[in-house]
């Protein structure tokens, strides 16, 4: 029996959420909207250590995009909150 979609999504919140409000690393698994690439990382969200000062030139929300710091490029990176694939936090 197939879980449903919303339910699917709930569980890929929770666990951002929870990596948002722990500072948890996280693996992700998404596709990529400029490229159609399927993408698998280490992300965290919320480190400001590397912020250069300015605001971001768009909104992320507007733009269903959530950003994040990858570990293994050490850099700023967004990921498109819809084509998230796997989800899961390292422990």
């Amino acid at each position: 029996m197939e879980t449903p979609k919303g339910e699917i999504m709930k569980t890929k919140w929770e666990i951002l959420m929870e990596a948002a409000r722990t500072g948890k690393f996280f693996s992700c698994t998404f596709i990529k909207r400029t490229t159609g690439e399927r993408r698998k990382g280490v992300f965290r969200i919320g480190v400001k250590k590397h912020l250069h000062g300015g605001d971001p030139v768009y909104d992320f929300k507007e733009k269903d995009l959530l950003p994040v710091w990858d570990v293994q490029k050490e850099a700023y990176r967004t990921i498109p909150v819809e084509s998230i694939i796997e989800i899961s936090l390292v422990e």
